[in-house]
């Protein structure tokens, strides 16, 4: 008897694009992925409105650690 894996490659697929990349769904506020390769600063003008403004970072925190591997090798925890 064999069990069945707990999910399949194409599940596995989508959402470790869904993880690496900065899309979001109409319903989501943010993502995970969005956190690691498009974050953004909200500022709301006042209290009053419900509208914020959103200012990008322009940091892929992905692509620092991997350039922190290349350049300083695996042996740091510069990249957590």
């Amino acid at each position: 008897m064999s069990i069945p894996p707990p999910t399949d490659m194409d599940y596995i697929n989508s959402y470790l694009s869904y993880l690496l990349t900065g899309q979001k769904t109409n319903t989501e506020d943010y993502t995970y992925g969005e956190r690691l390769v498009d974050p953004k600063i909200r500022i709301k003008p006042d209290s009053s409105c419900e509208l914020c403004k959103e200012i990008p970072l322009d940091c892929n925190q992905i692509d620092e650690v991997i350039k922190i591997y290349k350049t300083q090798g695996h042996g740091t925890n510069q990249a957590v």
